[in-house]
């Protein structure tokens, strides 16, 4: 970027510009977003914030033909790469900041913090980052399952925090432990002082359970259509809580479609 943008749009990708089906019309759908976005640069900076890791980011980007982006947010938020010339530059400063975060600790002690914990299974290698651990539970357990974990972590002195969503697909339900004082909501954040932009000029899409603390975190939100019934209810009902529900927009299009109807909403692009 040669001149500071004048809007950030932090999107999630799986569920969000990732559609959850692969279909004629999401692919028109991902292609319209590639052309709005293009055509806003470099007016608008563009960051994805994911709960892939890099490779996985980047191998969806790609799959799917979406615009590459000026930031990569991975892993739930708790790491941040810059793009340098092409590649991707992790952001040591903000891995620093995850690191005090979490007690100065790695998430290969969280792993062991918890690994008998009934019910609770890690997720594959390649889904655990430095400073997140992540797990399955069954659904109908995730009170029992969140307090066991939260406990472990207490009385060890780790400062996590939980991170509780759905798999859209499975039901599965999906744990993540990461730094204290947030996850994708703190990237957006970090972000937005990176480029010396309010709140009132970034814009965060997302469509699921990990996706919360971003929509509510004061940016301006969209909240694709395909995001569940319980995932737009309680985020409407904590956004009223807060005073933020002026800065929620609830789109009708799904996935990309739903992000492009957001953009327009919120006026980064034009009809």
């Amino acid at each position: 970027m040669t001149s500071r943008p004048r809007f950030l749009l932090a999107s999630d990708l799986d569920g969000t510009l990732i559609p959850p089906e692969d279909s004629a019309r999401s692919r028109k759908a991902v292609s319209e977003f590639t052309e709005a976005a293009q055509a806003a640069r470099p007016g608008l900076s563009l960051a994805y914030v994911t709960g892939r890791d890099l490779a996985l980011a980047l191998e969806g980007i790609s799959t799917w033909g979406l615009p590459a982006p000026d930031f990569l947010a991975c892993d739930v938020g708790t790491s941040v790469y810059r793009r340098d010339a092409g590649s991707f530059v992790k952001d040591g400063a903000y891995a620093a900041l995850m690191h005090e975060a979490l007690g100065r600790i790695e998430s290969a002690e969280v792993l062991r913090l918890t690994r008998d914990v009934a019910g609770v299974r890690p997720q594959p290698q390649e889904k655990q980052g430095a400073h997140k651990a992540s797990f399955f539970f069954p659904w109908p357990e995730r009170k029992s399952a969140e307090a066991e974990v939260a406990r472990r972590l207490e009385e060890a002195g780790v400062r996590g925090d939980l991170v509780v969503s759905r798999d859209a697909v499975t039901g599965e339900g999906l744990l993540d432990v990461v730094p204290a004082g947030g996850a994708k909501d703190r990237a957006v954040l970090y972000l937005a002082e990176t480029l010396g932009l309010p709140l009132e000029a970034v814009v965060f899409a997302g469509d699921s359970g990990n996706d919360r603390t971003a929509l509510l975190c004061g940016a301006r939100a969209v909240l694709v259509g395909n995001a569940s019934d319980h995932v737009r209810s309680g985020l409407l009902e904590e956004a009223r809580s807060r005073g933020v529900d002026d800065r929620l927009y609830l789109a009708e299009g799904e996935a990309a479609d739903g992000v492009i109807e957001g953009l327009v909403h919120w006026g980064v692009v034009t009809p």
